[in-house]
């Protein structure tokens, strides 16, 4: 695979090399790539129905603020 890089990205994959973080160019990309394969989240349609549903209750004021959750936990659990 041939990647084309912007040269500021380019110089810092280098620099990164140079610097030791990375044994090539080739493992930072690939760390890079498996990162955000981690950190990547597909949302299902039961997600997104559930966000839905709760951007309607907050549309219709169906919530707290943190101040008020907040109360009604020290009123719950005194001393704690």
């Amino acid at each position: 695979m041939v990647l084309e890089l912007s040269e500021s990205v380019e110089r810092y994959v280098e620099a990164q090399v140079k610097a030791g973080h990375f044994p090539s160019a080739a493992a930072l990309v690939e760390a890079a790539v498996m990162e955000s394969m981690a950190t990547t989240v597909t949302l299902t349609d039961e997600d997104l129905k559930a966000i839905a549903e709760a951007d309607a209750e907050f549309e219709r004021g169906e919530f707290i603020t943190f101040n008020e959750l907040s109360d009604k936990i020290k009123a719950r659990y005194p001393g704690k």
